[in-house]
Parts: structure tokens; sequence; C-alpha cells
């Protein structure tokens, strides 16, 4: 133990050999560390914050000089700048600062404008000096100051409709048939349906609707900002002097811009309406039926079945005569629409085309009606398909041939 103490003792004090003199002379320097104070000339600024005459008495404000070494006391600082509180009620204040460049200025106050004498900003030579500067706070006149608010609406991106599905517009017949009555409802909108609204200085009109001319608002000096109100399907931008300080004097100019998004919400749809392809046709043969407006899921009723959320078209076969019906569903909305099928074959009617927009029109002459099959809902089958599925039944039939035979046998025996 005692070697182990005395190795301890002697590392203690090879340190403090090679540590000591920087521990010594840290010591001069206690934390945290203040700079060198300047000893060399000083300047000094007498500023006087005043109201001018015939102005009401303004609320004080924060006075920012900026100089350096600025101070409020006798010596310079090490400080860039300094602010204060000050009143307009003949003020005084007293800044030291190192010779150079200075300037003054006052925070301001909604309703009153200031002017500065010419000591306000200004460069002390470098032997020292003393400088004077005053504020003086007068009444705003009104209409001193102009900003024009220009809306403007871009709805190249709302000027389309909604796709055959969400509309409801199914017309095989027309493949290109865009039905026009699925529009985004806001694809009208001009800027007059915008709510401008701009906060400052006693501003005159404060809100107003938009106008693609300009709206000239008067208002004070000081701060200012313009707020465009939000409206579905639109994304808004502002750009130019929208926000800011207004000079008394000054007239300046801010663009409101709407842009369409796209499909809004919600959109103008129209009544859920249905009806027959054809109004008659052969017993057997196929039945289509067309839905129109929903919100975009149907559920389709006969006498004969029920088939689930499976479009805007039907495609059906009806296995008796007479008048048959077909009973639509969407959004909480139906609606029917008849066909006459009759004995025997009867030549398929091609309807005329739906009234809207043709991207371009197809002729009916034209259209190719494959054979379809009855279904719950898809599009008729083509020649192809149904050649597939009687192949697939025939060898499904050849591969179980020998198991039927055996099940036959088995029960025969």
């Amino acid at each position: 133990m005692g070697a182990g103490l005395f190795s301890s003792v002697a590392l203690l004090a090879f340190a403090s050999v090679l540590l000591g003199p920087g521990i010594a002379s840290a010591q001069y320097y206690p934390y945290p560390y203040t700079p060198t104070p300047y000893y060399g000339p000083s300047a000094q600024l007498v500023i006087t914050t005043q109201t001018a005459s015939g102005t009401t008495l303004p609320p004080s404000t924060t006075v920012t000089v900026t100089a350096p070494g600025a101070s409020l006391s006798t010596t310079p600082s090490g400080n860039p700048s300094i602010s204060y509180g000050a009143a307009f009620t003949g003020d005084t204040h007293i800044i030291t600062y190192v010779p150079g460049n200075y300037s003054v200025s006052a925070a301001p106050v909604s309703g009153y404008t200031y002017t500065y004498s010419p000591g306000c900003t200004g460069v002390t030579p470098s032997g020292g000096g003393a400088a004077t500067c005053t504020v003086t706070a007068s009444n705003y006149a009104a209409g001193g100051a102009t900003l024009t608010v220009y809306v403007s609406v871009n709805n190249i991106a709302n000027n389309y409709p909604y796709s055959n599905n969400s509309c409801g517009n199914s017309y095989p017949y027309y493949p290109n048939y865009y039905g026009g009555n699925c529009y985004n409802n806001y694809n009208s909108y001009t800027p007059s349906n915008f709510s401008i609204s701009v906060s400052g200085s006693s501003p005159s009109p404060a809100v107003f609707q938009g106008s693609s001319s300009g709206t000239a608002v008067t208002l004070g000096p000081g701060s200012y900002a313009v707020t465009a109100s939000n409206v579905a399907g639109y994304s808004v931008s502002e750009s130019g002097a929208c926000s800011g300080n207004m000079q008394t004097g000054e007239s300046l100019s801010c663009t409101v811009t709407y842009a369409g998004s796209g499909y809004g919400s919600p959109y103008t749809s129209v009544p859920l309406s249905c009806s027959a392809a054809s109004s008659e046709v052969g017993l057997g043969q196929e039945a289509t039926f067309y839905a129109q407006g929903g919100i975009g899921t149907y559920t389709w009723a006969t006498s004969q079945q029920t088939y689930q959320d499976i479009g805007p078209t039907l495609n059906t076969v009806f296995l008796s005569s007479g008048t048959q019906t077909a009973v639509v569903s969407s959004g909480g909305e139906t609606a029917s629409c008849s066909t006459t099928v009759t004995p025997g074959y009867v030549a398929p009617n091609i309807p005329p085309p739906p009234s809207g927009t043709y991207y371009p029109p197809v002729s009916p002459s034209s259209v190719y009606v494959a054979p379809g099959l009855p279904n719950t809902g898809y599009a008729p089958q083509s020649g192809a398909g149904i050649a597939f599925a009687l192949i697939a039944i025939l060898a499904a039939s050849i591969f179980a041939y020998p198991y039927v035979r055996k099940a036959f046998a088995f029960v025969l025996s």
C-alpha cells in the first residue's frame, strides 16, 4: 500500500509540473470571457423623439441605433446596435459609440408616420464627435399610400368532365362520348367569386371581392398583409408586394392567383337515371341498360337476379316475354327502365347519339357489336372467348369421363 500511495503522489506531482503553467494562466480569464474595453476616441448621438404640432400623442415605440459599440452608457460596448423604448413626449437618449457609420430607425406605429432629421444617419470621423437626431411623429393622412390588389383565376385544370365511369355515362355504341353534365361546378368561377382582405393601418376597403382589373386600397404607413380566401377545388398563390411595410406616398401592387386543382368537392352531379339500349329485344337475346348520374357504383336488379356493384352498364337475358324492368341504385337514389321481350329474333336497335360532346362522333354504321352472353354487368364476350370456354369444357369432360363412368358403374351395381 505504501508503494502504491507513493506512486500516486509522484504521478500527481509530475502532472502538476506539466499542467501548472496552463492552470495558472487560465485563472486570469474567468468564464464568461469579457472583451477588452475600448479606450480610444468615442462619439455621441443625442436622439429626441417628439410629436408634431396638432398631432395626437402616439403610443411609445422602439428606437434602434445601428453603430459600432452602441451603448446607453458613457463608454462604447461590444455590440453593433442597441434598441430602447421611447415615448414621443420629447424623450432624449444619449448613445455612445465607436466613430464610424450610424443610423437611427423607429418601429412603425399604426396611424402615424415619422420624419427624421439629417443627423439621424451619417458617418462620425475617427477622432470622435457629437451629432443630434430628432424623430418626429405625425398623424397619417388618409389616402397617403395605395395598394392595388389584382385577382386572376385559371380554370384550365377544371374544364374537363369526369370519366365515364364516375359519371355513369357509358355508351358502347359511342365510345368517344363524354357527358356534358358532370363537370366540376367550380370551373366557371371568376375573380368576383373570391373574397380578399387587407390588414394594416386603416385599410379602405379592408374586405372586398376580387377583380381582374384591380382594387385600389388606401392605407397608412406601417406593416400590412393581403389574405386570400380558400375555396375547395382551387389552389391560391400570391406575387408582388402582398405583405411588408408601406411608406407614406407609396403605390404598390399585389396579384392573387387562383388555379383550378382538378376535381373539387362537392361536384355537380346529375340525378340518377336509367335507359334501355333498345325498346325491344327477342326472347333469349341480350338486353342492355345504361345508368347515368349516381356516384360511380351501381347495383342492378331484375325479376330474375340482383347484380351488386357492377358498374353503369347491365347486360342480361330475360327468360320470359313481356315487359321487363331493370332497377338501378346508386348513392341512395334509384331509377328504373324497361324493354319489351318478344318471341323470336329482333334486329339490334342502335340508339341515336347522346347529347353532349363528341371527340369525334362514331358513325353507327361502323360499330361492330360482338356476340354476347348473359353476364353480371361485364361487356359482351368475343367469339374467341366463347371458343376458349367451349374447349375448356370439352377438356374437362374428357378428363372427368373415366371417373364419371366408374361412379355410374358403382351406383348401378
